[in-house]
């Protein structure tokens, strides 16, 4: 029984200290010199200080997440996975 309690303190402290991040977003467009200039669209979903577009980084630092999504689909298609991940402290880029 002291194991389980133990157990259980240890991930409730963890949970305790989850980062809930609002999302910011950012389309950064790029040009390939290698495909006759061909652009190049990402789409940069981060931790932000408040939700919405262009918004100031949160302070922190954050793994990233780089997502090829599929052939002529749209980043939007995938808004689950940023959803989850951005508010608990990464930065996805599709």
């Amino acid at each position: 029984m002291k194991k389980l309690l133990l157990l259980f303190l240890t991930f409730s402290g963890i949970l305790a200290h989850a980062q809930s991040l609002p999302i910011g977003h950012l389309t950064v467009e790029t040009t390939d010199p290698a495909r006759n200039n061909r652009s190049v669209t990402a789409e940069v979903y981060y931790p932000g200080t408040s939700a919405g577009d262009d918004v100031p980084v949160a302070t922190g630092s954050f793994p990233l997440v780089i997502f090829g999504h599929g052939f002529l689909m749209q980043a939007a298609v995938y808004n689950n996975i940023w959803e989850e991940l951005v508010p608990n402290g990464y930065v996805c880029v599709f």
